[in-house]
């Protein structure tokens, strides 16, 4: 197959910095897969609260998704999306600080504290997290070709 055909490795499918973008997002969701299966563990069994409170916990980064969503599109359309990566990255790195901390200080702070805590992280990753996969997409759409735009995304 030629290169106007749609075949996904050529050079003219993508730009010669594409494969720098995903390691990029490869990089920065690794700490993820750590609080994914860390904060239901430390809900049920260090703090000790029920399956309802870690429904709250968990639904708190989803608020703070929905809620960064629009914001960080438009903010993604006006200024630089390497930026907004960076910021959000960082802002993840700022989320997985206070979870950690509340994890790590959870018998001193009691188990309402610690929930609340927990809740509050969600909430900040959720949000922190739109600044990275927003502008991250609209840096992946730009690096690849029209007709091999979903094999960049993973299809």
């Amino acid at each position: 197959m030629d290169a106007t055909a749609g075949n996904p490795t050529s050079q003219l499918d993508f730009t010669p910095d594409f494969n720098h973008v995903l390691s990029i997002v490869k990089w920065n969701c690794l700490g993820f897969l750590f609080i994914d299966f860390l904060i239901p563990f430390v809900v049920s069994s260090e703090i000790q609260a029920n399956m309802v409170s870690l429904g709250f916990v968990v639904s708190f980064g989803t608020i703070g998704h929905v809620m960064g969503s629009p914001l960080a599109g438009y903010m993604a359309d006006r200024l630089s999306k390497r930026k907004l990566v960076l910021a959000g990255a960082f802002g993840r790195g700022i989320a997985y600080f206070i979870m950690y901390l509340v994890i790590a200080l959870q018998t001193s702070l009691g188990a309402s504290s610690a929930l609340a805590g927990l809740m509050v992280a969600e909430f900040v990753l959720g949000f922190m997290v739109s600044f990275f996969w927003v502008p991250i997409n609209a840096i992946i759409a730009d690096k690849s070709a029209k007709q091999c735009r979903a094999s960049a995304f993973g299809k």
